[in-house]
């Protein structure tokens, strides 16, 4: 009786460290290639088909894409301003953001630049009490009233 077949295998080709979305932390990866190989009573013999190359992260596990290693991580002035961003599209108003960048330690100048940023430019302002607001918002948090764009 003759036994024959085919099984995948992975072949590292090469490691290094890289920049992993999941741990969000720099990381070993290897470098794989998965092949499908004919097996003659269990022993691969030769390749029959290429299944394609991924990057595994040492730590996570995780199979991924070889584009994974052009991946830098969003500096800290880009998570800020993400940070900045999503607080004033929540309905803060703009004085309230600028008073919490200032007192967190940042400067004014850094300060307008992310709320520039962040708002792009474009601001309402509640008729009522006069607060200011991104765009996005549709009512004063403060006291409810109707925006106008700036």
């Amino acid at each position: 009786m003759i036994f024959f077949g085919s099984r995948s295998r992975q072949i590292k080709l090469d490691e290094g460290q890289f920049n992993c979305p999941h741990c969000q932390a720099k990381r070993s990866y290897k470098h794989m290639r998965s092949t499908v190989y004919f097996t003659l009573y269990f022993i691969p013999l030769f390749p029959i088909r290429k299944l394609g190359e991924y990057i595994l992260c040492e730590s996570c596990n995780q199979a991924l894409d070889m584009r994974v290693l052009d991946y830098e991580p969003p500096s800290e002035a880009e998570l800020l301003i993400s940070q900045v961003k999503a607080e004033l599209e929540s309905g803060m108003p703009i004085h309230m953001m600028e008073k919490k960048l200032l007192n967190s330690g940042h400067n004014p100048e850094t300060t307008s630049r992310f709320l520039e940023q962040a708002s792009r430019g474009l601001l309402k302002t509640c008729v009522d009490c006069g607060f200011s607001y991104i765009s996005t918002v549709t009512a004063c948090a403060n006291c409810g009233g109707t925006l106008k764009l700036d």
